[in-house]
């Protein structure tokens, strides 16, 4: 699955987890206890939707809440070479996560590779999150600028959304090592 180009963003992050590829990739395959402990929302269910052990092609069911949405969506293994990668991807194409191990002398390198669609609706600000300028400043801002347009709100937006799920992804990994790290033998 390829997310189209045009709309189409992308973030990257990596981490350095004291434990050998095969215990990160064990912990990597269990995909309900990685999803809990994403800080980008609150899972509250999780469905597998294929019987079997976690292989190219198995799905599952995802419900949960992120700030005040509830989000589901069905996603789907797309590829997965042992020990070294598992990418998913939502069966609508607007996610696909791809997790790679790199292995060192003394542990193995997690790299999460995301792209992801923003939806139109996250990039509109609602009328409860501005507040309202004062006259002189509006007057000011018409002769200046005559009409703000909507693309730079969007692109102010979007990448305030990006910087938020980098963020998270950030905490979202440091969760993942302090699991490995804190339940596997060295």
């Amino acid at each position: 699955m390829r997310l189209k180009k045009s709309v189409m963003e992308y973030i990257k992050e990596s981490i350095t987890i004291n434990r050998a590829p095969e215990e990160v990739f064990s912990f990597l395959r269990q995909i309900e206890p990685r999803l809990r402990l994403n800080p980008s929302y609150k899972l509250l269910e999780f469905k597998r939707l294929t019987e079997g052990p976690i292989q190219k092609g198995s799905r599952y069911r995802v419900k949960a809440i992120a700030g005040n949405q509830m989000i589901e969506y069905e996603s789907e293994v797309l590829e997965l070479i042992e020990n070294k990668q598992i990418a998913t991807g939502d069966t609508g194409e607007r996610l696909r996560v791809t997790l790679t191990l790199r292995p060192l002398q003394k542990g193995t390198i997690l790299i999460h590779e995301e792209e992801f669609i923003i939806p139109d609706e996250a990039l509109y600000i609602s009328s409860d999150e501005k507040s309202e300028p004062p006259f002189w400043q509006k007057v000011l801002r018409f002769l200046i600028e005559i009409e703000r347009t909507r693309i730079d709100e969007r692109q102010r937006r979007k990448e305030e959304i990006i910087a938020t799920l980098k963020r998270n992804l950030r905490t979202w990994l440091e969760r993942i090592k302090e699991e490995i790290e804190g339940t596997s033998k060295i």
